[in-house]
């Protein structure tokens, strides 16, 4: 695959998830823009993805570190070929255990950050684009205490699916990738117990037909491919990459 020329933003572009697909959209020649709130690894990224590279820290919650991020963007002369929304956090918590607080808080970074992204990413896009969202398999199951976090991730799928339609006139096309169990640092992020959070993510990957947790590579790439020209002909699809867990192990 050959993308020089072309230019991408990659919101949760500086670890797990996000920095594969970043590191696989500079592999393949394009040049990218990263997001995320942590300075350190923005910069530690930038190191890994070339010359060119775009590195703006911040809160996609928040809407002036967004308007800060697309003026570097429109400062640099470049407009966008396609956009991963793929920023966002985890947090396990029972329904009588969740405060006000902790639900805008998530729903601030999910739902509201990415539909801000994405609104104010579009006076950027070039026609004929491609977007994104991360998602997740765990909205399709009433897993315990995920009941939030599910929530703000089926709600991308709504959006998603509903942005496909409302973009298609500027050959726009929308897209949502769902990762199953994947070892990536929000495994230390759930407010639970390193270990603890460890063993449920690798009981997690048992269960699926793979046998095994998936890596970062393997969302990274199947997200070049969503935002690439060879997939012209795929639009307002929600895509599972979790070893087949939601079909279930055989044996």
């Amino acid at each position: 695959m050959n993308l020089t020329g072309k230019f991408f933003l990659v919101t949760g572009g500086n670890s797990g998830i996000g920095l594969a697909t970043a590191e696989a959209l500079a592999e393949a020649g394009a040049k990218v823009a990263i997001f995320g709130r942590d300075p350190s690894t923005i910069e530690a990224a930038m190191g890994t993805l070339g010359d060119g590279t775009i590195g703006v820290a911040g809160d996609v919650s928040r809407n002036e570190d967004l308007d800060r991020l697309f003026s570097e963007i429109e400062h640099s002369g470049q407009n966008l070929d396609g956009l991963f929304v793929n920023a966002g956090i985890a947090t396990l918590v029972s329904i009588d255990d969740l405060s006000e607080a902790m639900f805008d808080n998530l729903m601030g970074i999910n739902l509201k950050g990415a539909f801000f992204t994405v609104q104010k990413a579009l006076p950027l896009m070039n026609d004929g684009g491609s977007i994104v969202f991360t998602s997740t398999i765990g909205w399709h199951q009433g897993v315990p205490a995920y009941g939030l976090y599910g929530a703000s991730k089926a709600a991308l799928v709504g959006l998603s699916n509903s942005l496909a339609g409302e973009l298609a006139p500027r050959g726009i096309r929308v897209n949502t990738v769902s990762p199953g169990a994947i070892e990536t640092p929000i495994v230390g992020r759930l407010g639970l117990p390193e270990d603890q959070a460890q063993d449920m993510f690798d009981f997690w990957g048992g269960k699926s037909m793979a046998g095994r947790l998936g890596v970062p590579t393997e969302v990274g790439l199947l997200v070049r491919f969503l935002l690439s020209d060879q997939a012209s002909y795929i639009n307002g699809i929600e895509v599972p990459v979790d070893g087949g867990y939601l079909l279930g192990k055989i044996g």
